[in-house]
């Protein structure tokens, strides 16, 4: 990705969407997920969109007694970061220039992954802003980076309805969830699995992918929201066929989905459409009760 993301990291401090994102969600589902994935000991952990990598520290101090594991982690924005970012330690690498996953040198990492993270990342920006070539880019860069049909990747697996998901964007945007450090009650932004049932089809997304069911901490307000899912190496391969068979139609469809503009309208359109239902409903109960109240008398 050549252009930065706006809100992404968190230059001159200006920016707390992850550190609030991290404080109320913590690291445990990143570390249960991990453990349900049974890897052997010595696995390669890869994330190359960590941002400042606090959940990945998190579980790679974890873990380390017990899997031994090697982390490899960076970020598109890794120079931005400052000194806040995780430190290498050990087998915990951070690697200390700007990655852009889209368009990369697989031979920067050193070891081939038995898992590789993209949670709200690299996949979740392309599906976002890019075009459905720079999609398949990525996945294949995934797919070189994968040590064998045991690999797998993980995606970010939580749908909020659109009602709610409106409601956790005013609040975001009235408590300045993003540019103020505070304890956030909600997710900001839709799942990486939900773009990808907007580009393919619930249908199609649920066939490829295995949900983790990752129990909640219950210390942690977001992680009652949080779960993961994985796609192995032969249903990675499957998904870039989809895509590239994704018909002109559903490209121009998920093309005004994404839109910034039309986005909102369609949510807009949405919340007024619940309010006219709700408002017939109370109508017709206040009918209802007068109704009643009449033949009372």
């Amino acid at each position: 990705m050549n252009k930065r993301i706006s809100g992404y990291s968190n230059k001159s401090n200006k920016r707390y969407w992850y550190i609030n994102t991290y404080n109320g969600l913590g690291s445990q589902w990143l570390i249960d997920g991990l453990k349900k994935l049974r890897l052997r000991s010595g696995f390669t952990f890869v994330n190359l969109s960590a941002n400042y990598g606090d959940y990945e520290k998190d579980a790679f101090l974890s873990l380390e007694k017990e899997y031994s594991p090697n982390f490899y982690i960076g970020d598109l924005e890794s120079t931005n970061l400052g000194r806040r970012k995780s430190e290498s330690i050990r087998a915990f690498h951070y690697i200390e220039h700007d990655i852009d996953a889209t368009n990369l040198d697989i031979n920067i990492i050193p070891k081939k992954a038995d898992v590789i993270l993209d949670c709200k990342g690299a996949l979740w920006h392309t599906l976002n802003d890019r075009n459905r070539e720079d999609i398949i880019r990525l996945l294949n860069n995934y797919k070189e980076l994968m040590m064998d049909n045991n690999s797998v990747l993980l995606i970010d697996y939580y749908c909020i309805n659109k009602f709610q998901y409106f409601i956790n964007v005013i609040k975001w945007i009235i408590k300045k969830y993003r540019t103020t450090k505070k304890c956030i009650d909600c997710f900001g932004e839709l799942s990486t699995y939900y773009y990808l049932c907007k580009l393919l089809g619930k249908n199609k997304i649920d066939s490829i992918i295995s949900p983790l069911y990752i129990s909640s901490d219950d210390s942690k307000i977001l992680s009652r929201n949080m779960d993961l899912a994985y796609v192995d190496y032969n249903n990675l391969e499957m998904l870039i066929e989809m895509i590239q068979e994704i018909s002109g139609f559903q490209r121009i469809k998920y093309k005004y989905h994404r839109s910034k503009i039309f986005r909102p309208i369609v949510i807009g359109l949405n919340i007024s459409i619940i309010m006219i239902l709700a408002a017939i409903i109370l109508y017709s109960v206040l009918i209802i009760c007068i109704y009643i109240l009449c033949s009372c008398y």
